[in-house]
């Protein structure tokens, strides 16, 4: 709880930094000079893109999700350790594709091993397959 509170106080204080260079950059005092205020609003925006996105796409998928099953299709570079397999899987008739890490879990069946896949409700396209969790039909 103490991460989210921190990464909230530090989104903000992003944005309070980039309205102010944007507030800047638009209206300049003599002694300011505009194009820095305008790349330093652009990497802000940027800095504050990944800082917000990446977290919300990892809350997203550890508490909003569902489970869905997913079959192994081919091998993939990761960057997780160990072996890496791309596996498809289906939500609301749509084809997703994702490559996610062994690391370090034997037995698994490839190709067309089928496993349960953790799936965020907002954003389909994330997946995470769960190795220790196969489907047996």
């Amino acid at each position: 709880m103490m991460g989210l509170f921190l990464g909230i106080i530090f989104c903000l204080c992003v944005i309070w930094a980039v309205l102010s260079a944007i507030k800047i950059a638009i209206h300049p005092q003599e002694n300011q000079n505009r194009r820095n205020y305008i790349i330093g609003a652009f990497f802000g925006l940027v800095v504050l893109y990944f800082v917000a996105y990446i977290p919300y796409t990892e809350y997203n998928l550890l508490t909003h999700y569902i489970w869905v099953n997913g079959k192994l299709i081919d091998k993939c570079n990761s960057k997780g350790a160990g072996p890496s397999y791309e596996f498809e899987y289906y939500v609301d008739g749509k084809r997703y594709t994702n490559c996610n890490s062994a690391g370090n879990i034997k037995g698994i069946k490839f190709p067309n091993g089928i496993y349960k896949v953790r799936v965020s409700r907002a954003m389909p396209s994330i997946g995470r397959i769960d190795y220790e969790k196969e489907v047996t039909e």
